[in-house]
């Protein structure tokens, strides 16, 4: 009997979860954990470095890496380049983290590409099983390098998953390093001060590399001046340097609560400036003012890229800005009521949301449904929505998640009336039907939700 296609994706993809998923693994698990880089890169080593076959950018950091690399790989597109985009985690199907100009993966070319994978990881496995078993994780990006070579990739466009330098992305020779603003998160593995857990971040710089950065605290710049310093690297440092772009005349997009249909306009409109072009005119429709930093990030990556070969083209600039979509980014699902999803999971994330909903949205409530995992700061993700008319309380399904009951009292003490939902299935209904006309609903935490 023959098999399907789905069935050869559901048994490659049964293969892969068989494999150690630390994304899966509690706070405590992932501390005690060890990731040897030399495992992915014996991986890599061995499948011929694929990576070498294509300029890389690799974009690291706490806040806003996969908006940004969004943007890159958007506008890398727009340019013509055929683009490879790696990205994590997912949040409907598998196949969102591996892209071919913005076309997923398919479930018949990733069976193919794991079938090819499995007898070289357990070869690997069994060679040096000092180092332990390879992780889903580590197969994942082994197998997007190389499908990006296979598929004729021009750039190629990473997502780091998990810090820097230990991170399975950290086997690529980047050709420019993005770091994104650094905060406090994953505490428990990268360290418990800004400067520690920027330095797991600066893991990404190599010798000799051009490395981007966002703005930055000043302890997590100092730390990241000083990697750069050590590598020998170029930095540029967006917004805190005053030879790299900058936005003006923001127009921001206003929704009244009570609109009839999805909005058609993007978040925002702007101009930006630098000292190599004008870029009059640009839109995203990715929302919240911190989208303007990610955006002038991806500009500054992309004019460094001009240094590698890439013709800049300010049209092309302002079409691939304009294309550039994230799932779970301020995604407005529904109107009447207005219905928002957003993955802010972490205080500063939850920071942004906040202050985007009041900026993108005029509303009279705000009705919360949440579910987070146990190793993040509960106190800090809800703390900013202290004004919200009620909470729903909802249990990720993820073995990390934490219990409803749990993110009730804490969301009680801080003044929210809250109640526990079961499965987001189950409490989305009872949250939208009473929720009035200019009501708005919010579905946020960790990406399961």
């Amino acid at each position: 009997m023959t098999t399907s296609i789905d069935d050869r994706y559901q048994q490659a993809r049964a293969w892969l979860a068989d494999r150690p998923d630390f994304e899966l693994r509690s706070a405590s698990e992932q501390a005690a954990a060890t990731f040897p880089l030399e495992r992915p890169a014996r991986l890599v080593e061995r499948l011929g470095r694929p990576d070498q076959a294509y300029p890389i950018i690799l974009v690291a950091g706490t806040k806003g890496k996969g908006s940004t690399a969004a943007f890159i790989a958007s506008a890398l597109q727009a340019h013509g380049e055929r683009v490879g985009f790696y990205s994590q985690p997912h949040l409907h199907s598998f196949r969102e983290r591996l892209r071919l100009d913005g076309t997923l993966i398919s479930g018949d070319e990733l069976a193919a590409e794991l079938a090819c994978l499995r007898p070289i990881v357990e070869r690997l496995d069994r060679e040096r099983p000092d180092l332990g078993p390879l992780t889903a994780y580590e197969i994942t990006t082994a197998l997007g390098l190389s499908w990006f070579r296979k598929r004729g990739a021009d750039w190629a466009v990473l997502e780091v998953g998990l810090g820097g330098r230990l991170d399975a992305t950290n086997v690529v020779q980047p050709t420019i390093a993005v770091i994104t603003p650094i905060s406090y998160d994953h505490t428990h593995i990268l360290g418990r001060t800004l400067p520690e857990i920027a330095a797991e971040k600066a893991g990404i710089i190599k010798p000799g590399a051009r490395v981007v950065s966002g703005p930055q605290r000043a302890s997590a710049l100092r730390t990241i001046r000083r990697v750069c310093h050590r590598q020998g690297a170029s930095l540029t440092v967006v917004d805190q340097s005053p030879n790299t772009p900058r936005a003006t005349h923001l127009r921001p997009l206003r929704l009244p609560a009570d609109a009839r249909s999805m909005p058609s306009e993007p978040y925002f409109r702007f101009d930006i400036t630098s000292l190599r072009h004008s870029y009059p005119n640009l839109s995203i429709y990715l929302g919240g003012s911190h989208q303007i930093t990610n955006a002038l990030t991806a500009l500054t990556a992309l004019e460094a890229s001009a240094e590698h070969g890439l013709s800049l083209d300010p049209v092309a600039v302002r079409d691939g800005l304009a294309r550039a979509r994230w799932p779970g980014r301020l995604e407005l699902v529904q109107t009447r009521p207005l219905v928002v999803l957003d993955g802010a999971h972490n205080g500063d994330s939850a920071t942004r949301l906040a202050d985007a909903l009041k900026l993108h949205f005029d509303f009279d409530r705000l009705h919360l449904v949440v579910g987070v995992f146990a190793d993040k700061d509960l106190g800090a993700i809800l703390r900013p929505f202290k004004g919200a008319a009620t909470l729903t309380a909802v249990e990720v399904s993820n073995p990390r998640a934490r219990v409803a009951r749990d993110i009730c009292q804490r969301a009680r003490q801080l003044g929210i009336s809250a109640q526990a939902g079961g499965s987001l299935r189950e409490a989305l209904p009872p949250v939208i039907t009473p929720a009035g006309r200019r009501d708005l609903v919010c579905l946020t935490g960790s990406p399961a939700v």
